[in-house]
């Protein structure tokens, strides 16, 4: 089984015709609220790629946390390692969505600041974003790897992270934003080859359009690529957590890294192609009936 520890939200999506300028108030073409949280996200992925999966994380006791928690239900997710906690709200992000499909978002934690790693299983792979307390990662971290439990951290959305709590890892996971920032606390290039060598584990950056690379004790130290399909994207949102979702569900069920990051990066382009977060997300069905170039053209 597949455990992901990480952020419940609820999303309000707002849609733009860009964004404001300071002091300005700007009238939104569209507001839709749905579930998401970056933990959430890629948990419904891993399941609709075809995964067994367990979610441990936190809601308020308030209304939003049922709709927050209904993508988990509806994708068969197991919610029995969900808290559910009384003086705290369900966490909530603003995204505002450009016409050309870039997103910009805004996070309150809210229950999500309060969510601890006290229950796991200690069998498949442990994923991990940055939308809960980085003490409570670095608990988790110790706790997995302590008991042999393979761990693949997203450092996403990018923040200061111990050096010795990565080095742990089996698998990081950063965009090339995240890999700068994650380059400039190492002291080293902002590469997959360059952050594998100063860590010594396996590290993936996603390179948008151009897809991922890859390199590490999980490549035997060799650069293995994945090229992204060509398309004309509607709304990036929820596309990075799609591919960690695929990849993290292909690793799980024991594909090879190479296998896992070519399905990951054909499913974060497809995310692309739909308006939304969790909606957006496909299934294992719909990523393999896929051309792209049709779905490229309907977009």
């Amino acid at each position: 089984m597949l455990t992901v520890f990480g952020s419940i939200n609820l999303d309000l999506l707002c849609r733009v015709p860009r964004l404001p300028d300071e002091g300005e108030t700007l009238r939104m073409t569209a507001l839709q609220t749905m579930p998401g949280g970056k933990g959430a996200n890629q948990a419904v992925a891993a399941a609709r790629a075809g995964a067994k999966v367990r979610m441990i994380g936190a809601v308020g006791q308030d209304a939003a946390a049922t709709e927050a928690l209904s993508g988990l239900v509806a994708s068969g997710v197991d919610l029995s390692g969900v808290a559910r906690i009384e003086d705290q709200p369900t966490g909530t992000a603003i995204v505002l969505v450009e016409p050309g499909g870039d997103n910009r978002i805004l996070i309150a934690a809210g229950a999500n600041d309060h969510v601890t790693m006290s229950d796991a299983d200690q069998d498949g792979w442990l994923l991990l974003q940055m939308e809960v307390p980085v003490e409570s990662l670095v608990q988790a971290i110790d706790s997995a790897t302590a008991s042999g439990q393979k761990v693949m951290l997203n450092l996403a959305p990018a923040a200061p992270f111990p050096r010795a709590s990565l080095e742990k890892l089996t698998l990081l996971v950063v965009n090339e934003g995240e890999a700068t920032e994650l380059s400039l606390q190492l002291g080293c290039a902002a590469t997959a080859e360059a952050l594998s060598e100063a860590l010594g584990t396996t590290v993936l950056r996603t390179l948008g359009g151009a897809g991922a690379e890859c390199c590490g004790p999980m490549t035997s130290g060799v650069l293995v690529t994945a090229a992204a399909p060509s398309i004309r994207p509607v709304d990036t949102t929820a596309a990075g957590d799609t591919f960690i979702g695929f990849l993290a569900a292909a690793l799980d069920a024991g594909q090879p890294i190479g296998a896992a990051m070519e399905r990951a990066v054909r499913a974060g382009a497809l995310t692309c192609l739909t308006r939304g977060s969790q909606q957006s997300i496909p299934d294992a069905a719909a990523l393999d009936a896929a051309t792209f170039e049709q779905e490229s053209l309907d977009a």
